[in-house]
């Protein structure tokens, strides 16, 4: 399933949903950046909602070696 992410850094991100997901809950997600999608592992750590969207920010918790820096790589390029 397809989310958009509003917000991205080497820490987290904000990813909109149909409903609020629970504070707390563990989840694995595929980043498309530019040349690649990388794997992430992350945390609801906040979680809103008003009647036409849901958004919750996600802390990172787990990147795999080398996705930190394409991470920072994508962010550069989008200056």
């Amino acid at each position: 399933m397809r989310h958009p992410v509003l917000n991205l850094s080497e820490g987290g991100l904000f990813l909109l949903t149909e409903e609020p997901l629970p504070v707390g809950r563990e989840l694995a997600l595929d980043l498309p950046l530019a040349d690649r999608t990388i794997r992430v592992s992350g945390r609801v750590v906040h979680a809103t909602a008003t009647e036409e969207w849901a958004g919750n920010g996600i802390q990172l918790t787990s990147l795999a070696i080398g996705d930190s820096s394409a991470i920072r790589d994508f962010l550069a390029a989008a200056i």
